[in-house]
């Protein structure tokens, strides 16, 4: 499909004291059009929406380092709706998303924290109030990958991109991540080696979502932080379940990150 919006949003945010300085509120109103063409009609409805959204967020973060926290932990809660329910825009629907980071270091090598466990948890839904709903295709959820084949889409490693859930996005999505890390420099340029275990999986909507069928991955990685290029990484991981786009096992995959994840 082609997808094109048109609009303006703005966002206003602050950190704040209570409960305590690490925790932070955002907020955003967001007036658009969204075009979309290229597609039967089925899948995603064709032809102009106006949108016009009010979402918001409140986040907690305390890790001690940009690019290898050994402490600490990172949580948000954010939501958003496009309010063509009470009659504001044309499109329709509720999201929100909810992750949780946290790191705990094993082992000091020259009083550095150089061998750090990361454990995340993250979960997101998105549905329409109205039976008759226009949900933006960027607004539904695909995984698999490294999350560059498009926007919406997110990372799991030992899988092609969006090789997980339904191929036209679902409603529904969980990830869960853990990962051992070894700091090999930390100075002057920052590179960190990994070996994760991941579990995840993309529903159509809450009603055939299980929260025990996840397609499962285990691998290897290294993160590379370049400057001013910014962070690189490479992961070799296995699939140990059905690739969902071929229908067969999807066994080993190298993938080439760009970013934290």
């Amino acid at each position: 499909y082609n997808l094109r919006r048109v609009g303006a949003m703005v966002n206003l945010g602050r950190r704040l004291r209570w409960p305590d300085d690490y925790f932070r509120i955002d907020g955003n109103f967001r007036v658009q059009e969204n075009l979309v063409e290229g597609t039967s009609g089925y899948y995603y409805r064709e032809g102009l929406s106006t949108e016009v959204t009010l979402g918001g967020t409140i986040s907690r973060s305390s890790l001690d380092h940009p690019f290898f926290p050994a402490n600490g932990s990172r949580f948000s809660l954010s939501g958003s709706w496009a309010m063509a329910a009470v009659g504001l825009g044309t499109t329709d629907y509720f999201k929100t998303e909810m992750n949780y980071e946290m790191l705990a270091p094993l082992m000091k090598i020259d009083e550095m924290d150089r061998v750090v466990l990361y454990l995340k948890t993250s979960f997101g839904y998105v549905s329409g109030f109205k039976t008759d709903t226009t949900i933006p295709p960027i607004e539904l959820y695909y995984m698999g990958g490294s999350g560059l084949s498009g926007f919406g889409v997110t990372p799991m490693r030992g899988y092609d991109d969006r090789a997980i859930g339904p191929t036209y996005g679902g409603g529904v999505q969980t990830l869960h991540t853990a990962e051992l890390r070894f700091a090999l420099s930390l100075s002057p340029m920052p590179v960190y080696f990994y070996g994760f275990a991941e579990a995840g999986n993309v529903w159509n909507n809450l009603k055939q979502t299980d929260p025990f069928d996840l397609k499962r991955s285990a691998g290897v990685g290294v993160q590379v932080l370049l400057n001013p290029i910014g962070i690189i990484g490479f992961s070799y991981g296995y699939g140990f379940d059905i690739d969902d786009k071929t229908g067969l096992r999807s066994g080993w995959t190298f993938l080439f990150h760009l970013g934290q994840r």
